[in-house]
């Protein structure tokens, strides 16, 4: 049976879904009802930039994970490093997490084969975001997610790591958007994981993966 660890911040938690199923749990589901069945970790730490979620990867997939390399990573790069908390500057650079990405694609394909999933769009007019029992606002924007997501694609093709666009994938989808304007704007719903989980499931990349193609 493939083991499959999903590493990222708040969306592999599943926040915001009244389910608590989120897009991996459905994501099972529906690689259940073709027939396949896994054992998934969801390793989901909310709040998470890149530069610490490729670190717990490094450390938290491989006594998961078969040496043979038949496991997989599903690691998301998260938004969290755009976040500008009141008027400060974005928590890491562009340059900055474009070349944490690039650094730590290499470690990780020694450890199992590697999906990058990218960041998901938010909902600009619910912005910010107000965080925590003092709720400081915290800003998040498309602009700078579609700057992003460019430069990760890229990253990925050059290091040779396959990448999922959930930016342009679900920036248009119906029930993510409606899920993220009942929601907080950064997290969607039930619905809206359905259709992230939905995507990752039709894609090529995951297909090939599962054995699906």
């Amino acid at each position: 049976m493939k083991r499959v660890c999903f590493v990222g911040a708040s969306n592999v938690e599943g926040q915001g879904d009244e389910t608590g199923e989120g897009w991996v749990g459905q994501l099972i589901g529906l690689l259940k009802a073709d027939g396949i069945s896994l054992i998934s970790y969801r390793l989901g730490i909310r709040g998470q930039t890149l530069s610490q979620i490729v670190l717990r990867a490094a450390l938290e997939c491989p006594p998961r994970l078969p040496k043979d390399g038949s496991g997989l990573i599903v690691m998301t790069t998260g938004v969290n490093d755009l976040a500008r908390v009141r008027n400060s500057p974005p928590r890491l650079s562009l340059t900055q997490s474009g070349e944490i990405l690039e650094s730590a694609i290499p470690g990780l394909l020694e450890i199992a084969p590697l999906i990058i999933v990218g960041p998901t769009p938010v909902n600009d007019a619910k912005m910010p975001l107000l965080a925590g029992p003092n709720r400081v606002p915290v800003y998040f924007g498309n602009e700078s997610i579609n700057i992003a997501n460019d430069r990760y694609r890229r990253v990925c093709e050059k290091a040779g790591a396959d990448y999922l666009d959930l930016f342009n994938a679900l920036r248009s989808d119906d029930s993510y958007r409606l899920g993220l304007s009942v929601n907080d704007g950064l997290h969607t719903d039930a619905s809206g994981y359905k259709a992230m989980a939905k995507f990752v499931h039709h894609s090529p990349t995951w297909r090939r993966r599962m054995g699906l193609s």
